[in-house]
């Protein structure tokens, strides 16, 4: 299957594609810089420099009826919920951007298709009235570290439900790792970090006044 990478950055999905077993085909973004370090990684895929939203022919669509997956993770930095004094306009026009990317991506691949964006509520609400309107959409919010990030990071993911159910699907096996004075700078609260699925554990620290120990679940 042929991959096509919106807003494609220095090509994170890309990669994950790639190594999935997919053939990256065409990425775009609007940063000149970006685009040349993803085509360091991705040689064998058309790159082209574009503001979205963008014609079907201007991103090179197939229109012989054969699949392919298209990805987007539109620009996020408006949306974000650490915004403390967020531009009331460039959120709308950045919430239209998600929304031109929802419509094309359920258009023209309705069983193949991915988005990625942050897990602000009115993304959420704007998923939940989509999913209302067509049965080709659905979406979860997760933490990536659940999926092996080191770090928390909640986002929303979308896709038709078959992609979505697969995340949903996805369970790790939890354990309780200690932690003492080697990490003096972590917060005396309870902190969670998780490893991947590849290594079969999930880390979960948890600061006490007493002794630590590993347990195992």
């Amino acid at each position: 299957t042929e991959f096509w990478d919106l807003f494609c950055g220095i090509g994170g999905a890309s990669t994950g594609a790639a190594m999935a077993g997919l053939t990256v085909k065409f990425a775009c973004d609007a940063s000149e810089d970006a685009l040349k370090t993803h085509a360091h990684n991705h040689p064998g895929a058309t790159h082209r420099c574009l503001q979205l939203p963008a014609s079907d022919e201007q991103l090179m669509l197939p229109t012989d009826g054969r699949a392919f997956w298209i990805h987007g993770s539109p620009p996020c930095t408006h949306l974000s919920i650490t915004q403390m004094r967020p531009d009331a306009q460039k959120v709308e026009e950045a919430l239209g951007l998600v929304q031109w990317y929802l419509d094309l991506a359920a258009r023209v691949s309705p069983r193949h298709w991915s988005m990625e964006q942050v897990a602000n509520p009115k993304i959420v609400k704007m998923l939940y009235a989509t999913r209302r309107a067509n049965r080709m959409v659905d979406y979860i919010v997760v933490d990536f570290a659940d999926l092996g990030v080191p770090q928390h990071r909640r986002r929303v993911l979308a896709g038709p439900p078959h992609v979505i159910d697969r995340v949903r699907a996805f369970r790790s096996v939890k354990r309780r790792v200690p932690i003492g004075r080697a990490c003096p700078t972590m917060p005396r609260n309870a902190k969670y970090v998780r490893n991947s699925k590849v290594n079969g554990v999930h880390g979960r620290i948890s600061i006490r006044k007493s002794m630590r120990r590993v347990t195992r679940p």
